[in-house]
């Protein structure tokens, strides 16, 4: 009876480690209904899955491991170039000449940028030091950059000198992007220090536009940045999922599919 009970104990823990990595996140509610047992079953068997490295706990549930990562810039650049600049364009054109806008980290927000009109005299704000080399190739904008230390795998900088620099200032429009973008945990990403400056760069900022190809929907990261419901306007390639949409038109959120 033993060993039948921990081969049944093995094969629950991987059909949940499968549901886990289908669904990306998962409640714990939702794997007890799944698998008709008690939440203490689930809390033991998901300690197992997190202790080999599958799953990470977070409140109330967890999220497949492989959907936390911290993909090189290098790599994100290549995936879904075409939606990415796409997206690009028709959020350029959200700017008019004099803003003050915010430009995040990450592959799409360098699309952006490079998508921008050069004659608008915007004042940008960014710890993304991407934008900032193309800015000394020749821009007629004024740079304001964040400074702070470097975070080598996303191109950018974090920490207090950044923080402190964006805690000065009253900026018009913040250009986001996320690991994740989903209703229950709003947009993620997965590390700590740009976790922060783009919190930072959102509670400055007057209007928080969100830039995300639709392979975004549905992804959970490891920490929240902000709500769905902090978002103004969101730039994308493709129709939200329903809910998701609907939850965007209830709460007044313009969504602009490129």
């Amino acid at each position: 009876r033993t060993r039948r009970d921990a081969r049944m104990k093995e094969q629950r823990i991987e059909q949940i480690k499968d549901y886990i990595a289908k669904n990306k996140t998962v409640t714990i509610d939702a794997l007890c209904d799944a698998f008709d047992v008690s939440r203490n079953t689930v809390h033991r068997d998901l300690n197992m899955l997190a202790k080999r490295g599958v799953v990470k706990k977070i409140y109330g549930g967890v999220v497949y491991e492989q959907a936390m990562e911290t993909i090189p810039l290098e790599t994100r650049s290549i995936r879904n170039q075409e939606q990415k600049m796409r997206i690009a364009r028709r959020a350029a054109a959200l700017v008019k000449a004099g803003d003050s806008i915010f430009i995040d980290t990450g592959s799409t927000a360098t699309c952006f940028y490079q998508a921008l009109p050069k004659d608008l005299g915007l004042t940008i704000f960014t710890n993304n030091i991407d934008v900032l080399v193309h800015v000394v190739k020749g821009s007629g904008d004024t740079v304001i950059f964040t400074g702070g230390m470097l975070f080598q795998e996303t191109y950018s900088v974090t920490g207090e000198d950044a923080l402190n620099t964006l805690s000065h200032y009253n900026i018009g429009k913040a250009f986001m992007s996320a690991t994740g973008l989903s209703e229950e945990y709003g947009a993620t990403n997965s590390t700590q220090g740009e976790y922060q400056v783009k919190s930072a760069a959102i509670k400055a900022s007057r209007e928080v536009i969100m830039l995300v190809d639709s392979s975004k929907f549905g992804t959970v990261s490891l920490m929240t940045f902000c709500n769905l419901s902090d978002i103004d306007t969101l730039v994308t390639d493709q129709t939200p999922p329903k809910s998701m949409g609907k939850y965007f038109a209830d709460h007044g959120t313009q969504v602009l599919i490129a």
